[in-house]
């Protein structure tokens, strides 16, 4: 009984609300127009568009490139906020580090990303 009571609080301990009760990545859709752009996360490719991509959680959101020959390279940084259901911290406040550590006391506003790519100049 006591081992059970033990890992009940370590579980506790080791995890904050907005991890438990919400994801920490949130599927993400870029879109171009034209389609076929290059979709580069922090320097990552992570596919063409149109593309749906698990991103993580985080405090800093990511800079994304969207690339297509003979068209200007678009910058986008991704709008996030605070997780309401963090508030849920205030009963176990130790539970509120977790959830900053991990990135899921904030979530991704805009789901969907959609570019219209612009010729280059020459």
């Amino acid at each position: 009984m006591k081992r059970l009571l033990l890992c009940t609080v370590a579980l506790a301990l080791l995890s904050g609300c907005a991890t438990i009760f919400t994801r920490s990545s949130d599927a993400i859709t870029f879109r171009s127009v034209p389609e076929g752009a290059k979709v580069e996360i922090n320097g990552v490719s992570v596919g063409k568009t149109p593309v749906t991509v698990p991103v993580k959680r985080s405090m800093n959101p990511p800079h994304v490139q969207m690339k297509l020959g003979g068209y200007e390279t678009q910058y986008i940084v991704l709008q996030n906020s605070f997780n309401g259901v963090a508030v849920l911290d205030i009963i176990f406040w130790p539970t509120f580090l977790v959830d900053a550590l991990t990135g899921s006391i904030m979530k991704y506003d805009v789901l969907t990303y959609e570019v219209e790519l612009e010729a280059e100049k020459r």
